[in-house]
């Protein structure tokens, strides 16, 4: 038996993404390549840094008498840290809205069968080894990898309570280890 079999057909038709949504859903896969690609990691380095650089103070107001040095360390890790929770976000989102603006292809209104995509002006047809991973949040599907299209989002709300339990369990059964649920 086949393990195609097992698994339900699924088509999703008249699917839309927006700017918005594309630009969060960039974020988040940006964020799970890596927990270092994490801001709240990033911001805790650099919290971590400007302690040690307090711990310091001390002994280098002894050494050198004068602290101007450390608490310029300080202050400089300080504001990464604060540079990496509220700035870095939107930098990060901005790139995917220019990935956004940049491919007409995206904002076209599109269907879904199993790992194929087509809208009026092309079809892609991925393979189940090429996906990378696949999240899911509150609001979407993040479908990562693939060869023609990188980022496939399937916004929730586009879909019904019933879609969205097949998707689902169809994402857990077709991509068993690399298939994950946000909190």
């Amino acid at each position: 038996m086949r393990a195609e079999d097992n698994i339900p057909e699924l088509k999703f038709d008249n699917l839309s993404i927006e700017r918005n949504s594309f630009a969060d859903a960039y974020f988040i896969a940006h964020s799970t390549i890596s927990p270092i690609y994490l801001p709240i990691v990033k911001a805790g380095i650099c919290v971590s840094l400007a302690v040690l650089s307090a711990s310091v103070l001390p002994l280098y107001h002894t050494f050198f008498s004068g602290i101007v040095v450390p608490v310029i360390a300080i202050s400089f890790f300080l504001l990464l840290a604060l540079f990496f929770m509220v700035v870095w976000p939107g930098i990060i989102k901005g790139r995917g809205a220019k990935i956004f603006d940049s491919n007409q292809m995206i904002s076209l209104p599109f269907s879904v069968a199993c790992f194929e995509i087509q809208n009026e002006k092309e079809m892609i047809r991925e393979y189940w080894t090429e996906v990378d991973r696949s999240l899911e949040t509150k609001s979407m599907f993040i479908i990562l990898g693939g060869q023609q299209r990188p980022l496939v989002l399937i916004e929730k709300k586009n879909l019904s309570e019933e879609q969205q339990n097949k998707l689902s369990s169809f994402l857990e059964k077709v991509l068993i280890f690399k298939h994950k649920k946000a909190k």
